[in-house]
């Protein structure tokens, strides 16, 4: 039982026989070994063939690198995807409408602050069901935001940073370097805030 490699004219290998099952294997074609095919196929090593002094053989092919377009937008959705498993830590408590009333009760948090009069109608809901006064909920709601607003700035300025970064770069290699700086800096900023690190930068 003997494995061939059917190539095109460019050496490009675009499919494999066996004599055992194939009563017909194409032209060009040539004997590969079971590892050499193994390797192949599973993309451990990619191959093609060529002619030297009149002989078929195989060599090893190395993929030219993707162009730099698309490794900078890799590496941006990379920096999304560490800042989406960062804030996901503090949003993934909270159900959709307590997110969407968030911004409604700080601004009756502030008036309530400035001593403005009520109604109220978000916090006196609340605190009719906490046991809270209406200043104690107040202050919990403004030192939540505050937290929110000081994360939001970071994982802002840690995107913004790293894009700009990202978009100088003029090689694969500068776009890692612009990464792994990222990385520290992510992971000093997320164990200051308690949180934990996200994998999502990548090795």
């Amino acid at each position: 039982m003997t494995k061939f490699a059917h190539y095109n004219s460019e050496g490009v290998i675009v499919g494999f026989y066996d004599d055992a099952l194939h009563h017909e294997i194409p032209e060009p074609h040539l004997e590969i070994e079971d590892d050499a095919h193994s390797d192949h196929v599973n993309g451990s090593t990619i191959l093609r063939v060529e002619e030297v002094d009149g002989e078929a053989q195989f060599f090893e092919f190395a993929p030219p690198p993707p162009p730099i377009e698309v490794i900078q937008a890799e590496a941006k959705h990379s920096v999304i995807g560490w800042i989406n498993a960062l804030t996901d830590q503090l949003t993934s408590k909270y159900s959709t409408i307590e997110i969407a009333g968030f911004v409604a009760k700080k601004i009756e948090a502030q008036k309530v602050q400035d001593g403005e009069p009520g109604p109220f109608p978000m916090l006196e809901s609340e605190a009719s069901l906490t046991g809270e006064t209406i200043h104690e909920l107040t202050t919990v709601v403004l030192a939540k935001d505050a937290a929110y607003e000081a994360i939001t700035a970071a994982v802002t300025g840690l995107r913004r940073n790293t894009f700009t970064a990202i978009d100088a770069a003029t090689s694969a290699s500068d776009v890692q370097t612009a990464i792994v700086a990222a990385k520290v800096s992510a992971s000093a900023m997320a164990e200051a805030m308690g949180l934990t690190v996200p994998d999502a930068l990548g090795a």
